[in-house]
């Protein structure tokens, strides 16, 4: 198994496939499905011991691959949970950049659903910007108040559930949300994401929305109206 991460691992047979990829997810089944609540309480010192029994019993070479990668989806977790937090400050979030720096270059990052997954949630940020006349409701991209996902991650994972993935294991749910955590963090932490979220509208974007928001009734959409293309 290739444990140098120099290169991405592009072909299936370079991924872990089988059965040793479902033990390793169902290890983080609560992390992925609360992305709004930090690791540390989700994935703590009991969970974190399973994972490493786990793991120790592996040949070496293997156990070296899984370690590189609970590092990889433990700061990617942290650099997605940091770039939303309403009270968060600046330092928090550039910690966790800073600590995701250090694993950005690893060959996960480059693999084909990952970076098809990093394109997913930048299409429908751009999507649900120009719906919304240039604007970004912080509410479409915040977590729940349970920490579950947020209505862009829900919208993205929909997508990307029938965009022909080559899943390489039976738990095909948990295996989505792996890509998605490190698709979606290397989106934050480039600051792409953020890039998004924060460009003005136009001139004429705003004065748009400034008519739609004072009418009392809905707008009547034109007989051959010309899509704008979004991306």
């Amino acid at each position: 198994m290739d444990t140098s991460f120099e290169r991405p691992p592009a072909e299936k047979q370079n991924f872990p496939s089988g059965k040793l990829v479902d033990s390793f997810l169902n290890f983080y089944s609560n992390i992925f499905k609360l992305p709004g609540r930090p690791s540390a309480e989700e994935f703590g010192l009991y969970e974190r011991s399973d994972l490493e029994s786990f793991i120790a019993g592996l040949p070496k070479q293997e156990a070296d691959y899984w370690r590189h990668l609970v590092k990889i989806i433990g700061r990617s977790h942290d650099v997605n949970y940091w770039a939303v937090q309403p009270g968060s400050n600046m330092e928090n979030f550039n910690r966790s950049i800073a600590a995701f720096q250090e694993i950005s270059n690893s060959g996960f990052f480059s693999y084909p659903a990952v970076k098809k997954a990093q394109d997913i949630y930048e299409k429908t940020l751009r999507k649900i910007r120009s719906e919304k006349g240039g604007f970004i409701p912080q509410s479409y991209v915040e977590y729940k108040k349970d920490g579950s996902f947020s209505d862009w991650d829900i919208a993205v994972k929909g997508v990307f559930l029938r965009s022909g993935i080559d899943w390489q294991s039976k738990t095909t749910g948990s295996e989505a949300d792996l890509y998605l955590t490190l698709g979606k963090a290397a989106g934050n932490a480039s600051l792409k994401f953020a890039e998004i979220m924060n460009e003005k509208p136009g001139l004429i974007g705003r004065f748009i929305s400034a008519i739609k928001n004072r009418l009392t009734y809905p707008l009547k959409p034109l007989e051959q109206a010309v899509k704008i293309p979004v991306g």
